[in-house]
């Protein structure tokens, strides 16, 4: 029996008992965390190991302030669905399906932990990481592109531009 059919079957033999079943839960997590032989494919599809660590530190970001949330829970629901050589964009979207399947009148801070695991994921998809690049850049990029016109390279200095990319116009603006 592989890792991931001992989590399955814990997981339905022992869902009764909860604050039981988080704690063998939590013993299955790391023993699947230490024996990990699954690899993803990341999104320049180079393929790699599974890093658990930057699951778990993506959720706990996402779970940071919020009442009633439980990373591991959202783990462990997701665990159950990651196939060998998924992508990382995949495993995303089954992080953020993981905490929106937990959302209910009890636990509805899970609404504001998928919301921010699909903002991480939309700016990964959007600018390749989690920052947006500054706007000079950006913008030089989409002239190289030509979706840009090469005007707004030759009408504004980069100084005009670190203005109105700053976080303070930008806070101030909204």
């Amino acid at each position: 029996m592989d890792d991931q059919s001992v989590l399955s079957t814990y997981f339905l033999i022992i869902r009764q008992n909860n604050q039981f079943f988080w704690r063998l839960m939590g013993l299955a997590w790391a023993k699947v965390k230490m024996n990990s032989t699954l690899h993803v494919t990341k999104r320049d599809g180079v393929r790699a190991p599974l890093d658990l660590d930057k699951i778990h530190k993506v959720l706990t970001w996402a779970a940071e302030g919020l009442d009633n949330v439980s990373v591991s829970e959202v783990e462990l629901r997701a665990q159950i669905q990651l196939p060998d050589g998924i992508s990382t964009s995949d495993i995303h979207e089954t992080l953020i399906k993981s905490a929106a399947d937990l959302i209910s009148e009890q636990t509805p801070d899970y609404q504001y932990m998928a919301a921010r695991l699909n903002i991480f994921h939309l700016r990964k998809k959007a600018f390749g990481q989690f920052e947006p690049p500054k706007l000079y850049d950006h913008v030089a990029r989409l002239v190289d592109n030509e979706r840009y016109d090469q005007h707004l390279l030759t009408d504004y200095t980069l100084a005009e531009f670190e203005e109105i990319g700053s976080p303070s116009l930008i806070t101030a603006v909204t």
